[in-house]
């Protein structure tokens, strides 16, 4: 059976894994690489990939292949919001071609959740079961309702942590206007949102990437303590952001809650977002996925 390599092109981070498919049908981790580009920074409202971000993806992607390459891999790459919304996506897609020989898929909001939702069911047993997927990025948010495998409703709304940083925490400091500016902003947007979406909301909630994967781990290590738990409550979301918005620079946050720089800026934002769409949707908790757009699309090919 041939190795299969999945590329994620994110907003934030690009994120690669290769696997080996086994005889049951699933497939064996070989190596994971994740690197944070920020391919949408510093371009207003993702209208633009710049020059600087072209150059961090391209050293990214030649790194990615090398290694890919180097396991005999067949690679299968996907961009999402960042790309689908650039005006300059062709040039930025025709730069990658020449520089790394990858045909790029850039693939819509609909199927960017559809692919997260494969990649979720094949980390945590709830494919016979109803659930309500949320996956935070940084330029877009995904949200899916599913049962058996397949899609009742998928939503891409573009709210994501870097597009709200950018837009409400540029400078990096938290404010409580702009804290009040960004909740009004979100719950304009989730208000639309639970109106189309089919009732009753599923109780089973599954949250993916990094600002989920960031609140768990605050939860762990700042209201629970050495708690192993893939979970959190709505609750415990609430003492992770006020604890957040106590820190009011990102040198606080990294120092204080031993943040990685790359996170620190965005998870004001990323925890804001995940905060609304808690009380909005009601939702009483959270369990954690340490898969999401990659591994679906791995089960995908």
């Amino acid at each position: 059976m041939s190795v299969l390599a999945a590329i994620d092109m994110g907003t934030n981070s690009f994120h690669m894994v290769v696997v080996e498919p086994n005889e049951s049908g699933g497939f064996q981790i070989l190596t994971r690489e994740k690197e944070t580009v920020r391919l949408g920074s510093g371009a207003g409202d993702l209208e633009t990939i710049t020059p600087e971000a072209m150059e961090r993806a391209i050293e990214c992607l030649n790194r990615f292949v090398k290694i890919a390459k180097s396991r005999n891999a067949s690679i299968r790459a996907v961009a999402t919001s960042a790309v689908r919304e650039a005006r300059n996506r062709t040039e930025f897609l025709k730069m990658v071609k020449k520089a790394t020989g990858l045909r790029v898929e850039v693939i819509h909001g609909q199927e960017e959740a559809r692919l997260i939702y494969l990649g979720i069911l094949q980390a945590i047993p709830v494919f016979d079961q109803r659930i309500l997927m949320i996956d935070i990025g940084g330029g877009s948010t995904e949200y899916l309702i599913g049962a058996g495998g397949v899609p009742e409703f998928a939503s891409s709304l573009k709210l994501g942590a870097i597009r709200l940083t950018d837009r409400f925490f540029a400078d990096g400091q938290v404010r409580s206007t702009s804290v009040e500016d960004c909740r009004y902003f979100l719950r304009l947007n989730l208000l639309g949102l639970r109106a189309e979406m089919p009732e009753p909301i599923p109780e089973i909630v599954i949250g993916s990437s990094g600002t989920a994967r960031t609140i768990l781990e605050l939860v762990q290590n700042h209201i629970r303590h050495n708690s192993e738990q893939q979970e959190f409550t709505a609750a415990e979301l609430d003492q992770v952001v006020e604890l957040l918005l106590s820190l009011k620079t990102r040198k606080q946050r990294e120092s204080k809650l031993e943040l990685d720089d790359r996170r620190s800026d965005i998870i004001i934002a990323g925890s804001l977002l995940l905060q609304e769409s808690f009380r909005i949707l009601e939702i009483r908790k959270m369990t954690f996925s340490p898969f999401a757009l990659r591994e679906g699309v791995v089960f995908d090919s």
